[in-house]
């Protein structure tokens, strides 16, 4: 099974951001980032959409590098 953490933990790690900066860049807290990042949770469709446009990534390519 594909799932979102890894990719996105490496392209915040690639862009140098703290887990509380890419939080604040979609309108989330750190705890939210996470969650996701560790799958405990999967972001719902707005965030997902927020997460591609500052990665300046696909969706796709969020869910299934």
């Amino acid at each position: 099974m594909n799932t979102l953490g890894q990719p996105c933990r490496n392209l915040r790690l690639l862009h140098k951001w703290t887990q509380e900066e890419l939080a604040n860049k979609i309108g989330v807290t750190k705890h939210v980032v996470s969650n996701w990042e560790r799958n405990v949770a999967r972001p719902e469709i707005n965030h997902l959409i927020s997460l591609a446009e500052v990665f300046n990534v696909t969706t796709d390519y969020l869910l299934y590098c």
